[in-house]
C-alpha cells in the first residue's frame, strides 16, 4: 500500500513538473521544439530592416536580431515583410514570432506586446524641403509655425507630436513613408519626422529635393527593441541574456556599422521594463 502510494506521489510530481514546464513555455519555444523556423516580421525601410537582393533579412535591426539568435544557437530563420500597421496584428495572430522593424518602446505598445531590452537608442530628425523654407527643426517649430506634419499610422511620432503641442488637425496620417515623402515633395505637408538614419537615407534618395535637419534639435530619446508575444516571456528572458553578451561587442559593431550604426547608438543598461514605466 505504502509502495503504491509512493509511486502515485512520484508520478503526480512528474506530471506537475511537466505541466508547469508546458505552461511556462510560450508559443515560440514550442515552435522551436517542433523544429519549425523562427519567423521575423518587419516593415521594409532602409537602413534598418529590408531584404537583400537574394531575399535575406538585412539592415541594422535584422543583423542585430540575427546575431543574438545565433548566439542562442538558432539559425533556422525565416522572414516576412508587411506594412507597419500589420506587424503587431501578425505577431498576435501567430504569423510571425519577432518584430524586427526598429520599433520604439512605448508604454502604449507595452500594453499589447512584449519587448526585448533595447538594442539601439536613436533620435528623430525632421525631413523638409531643400533649404528648410519654414525653418522647421523640431516638433516645437512645427507647432508654432502652423505647419502640417506627415505621420505614419501606428508610429510613436504621433504621440510625440501631440505632446509637443501639434494639434491633431495638423497631423496628416499616411500608411507608410513612401506616401508621406510624396506628399512632402508635392507641398501637401511641410515636414515628416522619423528616425535620423531613415531620414538621412530619404534625403539622400530625394535627388536634392529634400534635406534632413540636425537630430540634436529633437529632444526625444527613442529606444529600439524587438517585439514578442507577451506569453513568450521565457524566450524574451533568454534573448535578453544573449543580447547582454552581444550588444556592444566588436562582432556586433562590425555587423551593424555596415548599415550606419554608431557607437553613440548603444543603449546602455536600461531595460524595456523601465522604459515601459517611464514613457
Amino acid at each position: 500500500m505504502k509502495k503504491n502510494l509512493a509511486r502515485w506521489l512520484i508520478a503526480a510530481s512528474v506530471l506537475l513538473v511537466m505541466s508547469a514546464s508546458s505552461a511556462f513555455a510560450g508559443p515560440l519555444k514550442d515552435r522551436i521544439k517542433e523544429g519549425k523556423p523562427i519567423r521575423l516580421g518587419f516593415y521594409v525601410a532602409q537602413p534598418g530592416s529590408y531584404l537583400s537582393d537574394d531575399g535575406k533579412p538585412v539592415g541594422t535591426n535584422n543583423v542585430i536580431a540575427l546575431g543574438i539568435l545565433k548566439k542562442m544557437g538558432y539559425t533556422n530563420i525565416e522572414s516576412e515583410t508587411m506594412d507597419w500597421g500589420s506587424l503587431v496584428p501578425a505577431l498576435q495572430a501567430g504569423r510571425v514570432d519577432i518584430i524586427t522593424a526598429g520599433m520604439y518602446v512605448t508604454s502604449k505598445r507595452c500594453e499589447t506586446i512584449g519587448f526585448s531590452d533595447p538594442t539601439t537608442v536613436i533620435y528623430n530628425s525632421v525631413l523638409v524641403k531643400k533649404g528648410n523654407p519654414k525653418g522647421l527643426e523640431n516638433y516645437q517649430d512645427i507647432a508654432k509655425k502652423d505647419a502640417i506634419l506627415a505621420v505614419i499610422s501606428g508610429y510613436a511620432t504621433i504621440e510625440q507630436a501631440k505632446r509637443a503641442g501639434i494639434p491633431e488637425q495638423r497631423l496628416m496620417v499616411f500608411p507608410g513613408p513612401t506616401q508621406a515623402i510624396a506628399a512632402l515633395k508635392a507641398g501637401r505637408v511641410d515636414a515628416y519626422v522619423d528616425a535620423e538614419d531613415g531620414v538621412n537615407q530619404m534625403a539622400k534618395e530625394s535627388n536634392g529635393e529634400l534635406e534632413a535637419t540636425n537630430p540634436a534639435s529633437m529632444p526625444d530619446r527613442n529606444y529600439v527593441a524587438f517585439g514578442f508575444r507577451q506569453n513568450d516571456e521565457d524566450f524574451i528572458a533568454a534573448f535578453n541574456r544573449a543580447s547582454a553578451d552581444y550588444i556592444g561587442t566588436p562582432e556586433m559593431l562590425k555587423d551593424a556599422k555596415a548599415y550606419g550604426y554608431e557607437d553613440r547608438m548603444l543603449p546602455g543598461k536600461i531595460t524595456s521594463k523601465e522604459i515601459c514605466k517611464q514613457s
